[in-house]
């Protein structure tokens, strides 16, 4: 397991080795000059909700962090997210070996080192910005794995990590809310054994649904009431006829029909 990570480690930084010393481009402007942290109350105004279009803390904090020690040095901001990038690979086989549960040794290191190299990730991983998708990532690969190994231990403690870290991924981006979709799913076509081998329940219980279900509620109520800019923001949250426009084109594969007509 240690020679496997190593070495998808080394195709991760060999893959974007040419990327690393990429200056700041777009957004990272705008965030490197909103999440300086001068004194307490700057730190404590990253987890605000004020002068803000997304309540993503954990990243404001990465970007805090790296300002103050790394200013312009971008060879270190690159390298923390490739090297982020390469573990989030690592989980993804971590993932897939619990959910065949390890049987196979081979699929979930393929599995790995597909996610490791396909193309969805360069953007995240090369653009300083895009660090926010490579925390959520983290944050649900974890919430997943230690979901499954509370049910297969039986230990509360993992629980309570598994929900720590799904607080994690929504304080990392609004994308983390998949998992609301991703735990059930996962666990109702690869249900855990516990560790005397009997089966565990395919759908989360009440009682193991409820923190991540007040966790939700918090977060909703946080993120919805942000102030977006108006009309004219691109960014402005509304419930309406779009949204389901949006799910019928995903569910429908909209993009490949377009392709092939050209669009």
């Amino acid at each position: 397991m240690i020679r496997a990570g190593a070495f998808l480690l080394l195709v991760v930084l060999a893959l974007f080795a040419p990327t690393l010393d990429h200056f700041f481009v777009s957004d990272d402007f705008l965030n490197l000059e909103r999440n300086r942290v001068e004194s307490r109350a700057d730190l404590v105004a990253l987890f605000s909700t004020r002068d803000t279009d997304f309540y993503r803390p954990l990243p404001r904090l990465h970007f805090a962090a790296f300002q103050r020690l790394f200013p312009d040095r971008c060879l270190f901001w690159n390298l923390f997210g490739v090297i982020l990038h390469a573990v989030n690979s690592a989980l993804a086989g971590a993932l897939a070996w619990s959910l065949l549960g390890g049987r196979d040794k081979r699929a979930p290191f393929l599995a790995a080192l597909f996610f490791a190299v396909h193309f969805i990730h360069v953007e995240p991983v090369v653009w300083a910005s895009g660090i926010t998708s490579l925390y959520v990532a983290f944050f649900v690969f974890l919430a997943l794995l230690f979901f499954r190994r509370a049910r297969r231990s039986g230990r509360l403690g993992y629980h309570v990590l598994a929900v720590l870290s799904f607080a994690g991924a929504l304080l990392s981006k609004e994308s983390g809310t998949i998992l609301v979709l991703l735990l059930p799913l996962t666990t109702w076509f690869w249900p855990p054994a516990t560790h005397a081998g009997r089966p565990t329940p395919r759908l989360p219980t009440l009682r193991e649904a409820l923190p991540y279900g007040i966790l939700l509620i918090l977060y909703a109520a946080l993120v919805i009431p942000i102030d977006r800019g108006g009309t004219a923001t691109p960014y402005r949250f509304l419930l309406g006829p779009h949204l389901l426009k949006n799910a019928v084109f995903f569910l429908s594969f909209g993009s490949q029909h377009d392709n092939r007509h050209g669009v």
